[in-house]
Order: C-alpha cells, then structure tokens, then sequence
C-alpha cells in the first residue's frame, strides 16, 4: 500500500514539475521574439532608412548617409500613384538606386546606432519639440504607427510591420520624465503586440498589470487626457475597455473562453457607459452571444456589422453569411471570423477615424498631426516598395546586381508593364 501510494506521489510531483508556469512560457516567448528580431532581414533597410533620416544633418553621420540620403530624397519626389507607364518605370528605376545605395550602406552603418542622433520628428519638423517629447517616446508612436499598418494588412501581403513593432517597442523604455499616460499607453501597445504575434503567454503579463492598473484609476487620473471631443471620465472609460477588449482577444488566443468572455462583458459595460454603438461594440456583443448560446441576437449583430459603410464589400458578404448560418443551424461564430477580428476590427475603426492622418490631426492637432502624418506616409510607402521583392535579402542582392550591371535588368523586368499600360 506504501509502495502504491509512493508511486502516485511520485508522479504527481513529476506532472507538476513537467507543466510550465505561465511566467516560464511567457519568458521564452520573450527569448524567442529576441532572436527573431536579431535574424530579422526585413530590419535592415528599415533601419537603414530611419538613420539615414535622422543623421543626414549631423557632422557625425556615416559617409553612406550622404549617398543614400541622395536617393531617398528622389522617392520623395516620386507621385504617390504613378499616372503612366513612363512614371512608373521612373519609380522603378529610382527604388532599384534605393537598393543599390541600401546594399552599399549596410555594413558601414551596421556599427551605428540610430538613437546617436536627433528624433525623427525633429529632423523632419526642423525645429525641436517640447518635453516630454524624446527619443524613446518617439520610439513608442512608431510602434503605434506600424501596429496599425500590421492590424489593417489584410492576409499580411507586406511582411516586415510586425518586426518593426517589435524594434519600435524594443527601444521605447520609459524615461523618468513620461506622463503615466504614456506608461500606460506603451503597456497596452506591447500587450497587443504581442498578442497579434501570438506571443500569447507575454502578452497576458503586459495585459493583465495594465487592466489592474486601469481599475484602479479615477477620472481625475485622466485630466491631462481631455480634449473637445472626450472629458476625462469618458478618457477612463476608454481605456479601460481597451484593456478588457485586447486582454480578451488574448486569451481566445490561449483557448480561456469563459475567461475572455468576462472580459469581453466588462469592455462592453464600459463602452455602454459612453453610449457607444460602433463596429468594436457590435462584434463583441456577436461573440458574446453566441457563447451564451443566444445565436438570434448574435446573427442580429453580425447583421448590423453587416452594414458598416466602414467595411469592403468582401467582409460584408463574410458576416452576412455567418449570420444566416447561426440562425439556421444554431452554430457560433465561425472560427475564419474569430481569427480575422483584428483586421475586420481594424479596418472598420481606422476607415471611421478617417486614416491615419485623421488620427494624427485628432491627437496632436490640426498642423503637427498633417506634419506628423506626411513622413509616416512616406515611410509607409518606402517599406512597400523595399518589401515588393520575395524577401529583403534579395531586394538588397537585386540592388548589387543593379549596380554591376547598371539598370538594362530592370527596364527588361518593367517591359510588359510599361507596354500595358499603367
């Protein structure tokens, strides 16, 4: 009986010393996301470019600056949508010099670091701008910045945004001069981002210290916060179903459904509070329902998403479909809606908000917010166009080839398209 007794024991403690700790597995996401970013090939000509911009007036900058600084200022001068087949081949031909210049800078500048220079918003403002505007602080608006490009890239057709989240993120450590509210914002940011990335275990730590802080908040926590368009107490409510809202997504993430369908409550309960009826709330109120096994009112939601003049006409047809489907054959949500929320989510809010540009005006004001938006358009377009080849390392090899063999290869390449037309 000892003997039995012994042997259940013994295998009760090894199961337990076999099963991770969430802490354990988050911490190796945390190790793996590292490495990821060290091999990373789609960094290089991110950053690249961003030190390029932030150097090219400083006496200390690489002498590669000057050269790629050359060439980066053509693509600014490039149409934003080419009218022609002659524009076109021009576009063509300049971000093949982009290559080329890209691939010659590379191991000069590898020694470098971009923060030995001024912020990004300095240089392109040209003038400096107040605390607690920094570095770091800048750091945290790109990652915000690339989180959305990533959110709203349906099927992730331009890879490299989810690495600059990371490289962003990486680099935005609070200062002791940040407001909480910048604090509070980079937790967020890193909870989701990790999420996003299916990081899942370090993004409930992040999650979860950001709900507990959000719950002990008052709306005197907010005054900074207020604006002509929400006071504080609408500010707190905000957040904190923001906070409830990802930390679900999370957890959907991690196969926790009841525990993500608490959270999704307390988000709702929230967004009630400011009377808001809007994409976000009606596809949580769906996924709700049907956990609650009340599919009509989870269809009649779905159909009313349906009808976002905020959505393509694609996704419309997508939940008008799931929605008869839950009528008919009493069925929740399907997974292909479940695991495509965030883009659906993403594209309905930003085409609401009016883009990002819309954005910017709405958080820094009518004139930064243009001013702001201008360069992140342009960086937009820069890393479309360094991530059109099949990878990054064969942009920068097609950029060496250009500069042995000049640019007769790309004009053969853009051949066809120059005789069909733009």
């Amino acid at each position: 009986m000892r003997r039995a007794l012994a042997c259940v024991l013994a295998l009760a403690v090894s199961s337990c010393a076999c099963r991770e700790s969430d802490a354990r597995k988050a911490q190796r996401e945390r190790e793996k996301l590292e490495e990821r970013l060290k091999s990373s090939l789609s960094l290089l000509p991110y950053r690249l470019v961003k030190i390029s911009l932030r150097a090219k007036d400083d006496p200390k900058r690489p002498a590669a600056v000057d050269a790629l600084w050359l060439v980066l200022a053509e693509t600014q001068a490039l149409p934003a949508h080419p009218a022609t087949a002659e524009e076109a081949l021009r576009e063509a031909a300049t971000y093949a010099r982009l290559f080329k210049a890209l691939y010659d800078a590379r191991e000069t500048m590898k020694s470098r670091d971009e923060d030995e220079f001024k912020p990004l918003a300095e240089v392109l403002l040209k003038t400096p701008l107040p605390p607690p505007w920094d570095a770091q602080l800048e750091h945290l608006g790109l990652a915000g910045f690339w989180f959305l490009v990533d959110a709203a890239d349906k099927g992730n057709r331009v890879p490299g945004s989810t690495e600059y989240v990371f490289y962003e993120l990486a680099r935005a450590t609070p200062q002791p001069g940040w407001p909480k509210e910048a604090r509070w914002a980079a937790q967020l940011l890193r909870g989701a981002a990790f999420c996003a990335a299916e990081y899942h275990y370090a993004a409930e730590e992040e999650l979860s210290a950001y709900v507990t802080a959000m719950e002990g908040t008052t709306p005197a926590d907010f005054g900074g916060w207020a604006t002509a368009h929400a006071d504080a107490t609408q500010m707190m409510h905000g957040l904190r179903a923001a906070g409830y809202f990802v930390r679900a997504w999370n957890r959907m993430g991690l196969k926790r459904d009841e525990a993500s369908t608490l959270d999704l409550e307390k988000g709702l309960d929230e967004l009630e509070a400011l009377g808001l009826d809007n994409e976000l709330t009606q596809w949580g109120w769906a996924l709700v329902h049907a956990r609650r096994g009340r599919y009509e009112e989870s269809a009649a939601e779905l159909d009313k998403l349906a009808r976002s003049p905020h959505l393509d006409e694609a996704t419309r047809k997508e939940l008008q479909a799931a929605a008869q489907t839950m009528r008919t054959q009493e069925k929740g949500l399907p997974l292909f809606l479940q695991t495509r929320a965030t883009f659906i989510l993403a594209q309905a809010l930003l085409s609401r908000a009016g883009g990002v540009e819309s954005l910017l005006v709405l958080l820094l004001g009518e004139e930064t917010g243009k001013q702001v938006a201008a360069p992140l358009q342009w960086l937009e377009r820069t890393r479309r166009a360094l991530a059109s080849q099949a990878s990054p390392a064969r942009a920068l090899e097609k950029g060496r080839d250009v500069g042995k063999q000049g640019l007769e290869l790309l004009k053969k390449a853009v051949a066809p398209a120059a005789d069909a037309g733009p």
